[in-house]
């Protein structure tokens, strides 16, 4: 799910009527239940990403201090002009490799995610 789909579900669904309180506070455990799923959705995604994020960091550590394989080389990656690379200089590659970084970005966005979906269970608990 995307965030701005949370923040359009949250739009429709934060809004409480004031001349149907009673039907309102009826209406928080289905909220909680809603948003509930969400989040442990989103929690699960947010673990594979990591998951991935460890595994492609450790390919692309290998790649750079081993040199290309077979399998790299059908992922199109290429080494530096300078060829394989001192493990001491392999983390500046790693942080600035595009693959880590678009990765990296995406776990990032997950965690806004996250973030974002406590803070509306939050809300929702404090309703009554």
């Amino acid at each position: 799910m995307k965030i701005q789909d949370i923040f359009t579900e949250w739009d429709r669904d934060c809004k409480i009527d004031p001349i149907q309180l009673d039907t309102e506070s009826l209406k928080i455990s289905e909220l909680h239940n809603k948003y509930y799923k969400i989040y442990i959705s989103e929690r699960v995604q947010i673990k594979k990403l990591k998951s991935e994020l460890l595994a492609l960091r450790h390919e692309k550590h290998e790649f750079y201090t081993m040199g290309p394989t077979e399998d790299t080389k059908s992922k199109g990656w290429i080494l530096p002009p300078r060829g394989k690379i001192l493990k001491n200089e392999v983390d500046t590659y790693l942080n600035s490799d595009p693959d880590i970084v678009k990765l990296a970005l995406s776990v990032g966005v997950q965690e806004e995610k996250i973030e974002l979906l406590k803070s509306i269970l939050e809300t929702i608990s404090k309703r009554t």
